[in-house]
């Protein structure tokens, strides 16, 4: 039989545990700040070698009007606000949301949201 959830979880043990001192892994980490991008993991705070889709922190100062209103120009219009809205909500980081995220050497990967159900 595998072992596939034991693999899973050995990824996410912390450089210098028992099991791994690699400088390659995934682990969870927390979002400090958006702007500029910071995050904690492994007891560590990091803001530099970070990458990640720019999708993820994608800010507009005009979000809150664009959300506020509803677009009465076309269904089209009223759908793609509807989908940016609902993005917004779910997909971009926001201080204190979990990601996962991806060591490899000094470089950082955030890979997605992790959302607790």
């Amino acid at each position: 039989m595998s072992n596939w959830a034991v693999d899973f979880a050995a990824a996410f043990k912390p450089p210098g545990s028992s099991e791994s001192a690699s400088e390659t892994g995934m682990a969870f980490a927390k979002v400090e700040t958006t702007e500029p991008l910071t995050i904690t993991t492994w007891g560590q705070t990091i803001s530099q070698n970070l990458y990640i889709n720019p999708a993820l922190v994608w800010k507009s100062e005009e979000l809150p009007q664009v959300f506020a209103q509803e677009p009465d120009c076309c269904p089209a219009c009223k759908t793609i606000a509807g989908f940016l809205k609902e993005f917004h909500k779910r997909y971009v980081l926001k201080s204190g949301d979990d990601v996962v995220v991806y060591r490899m050497g000094a470089a950082f990967y955030v890979l997605a949201k992790a959302v607790r159900q």
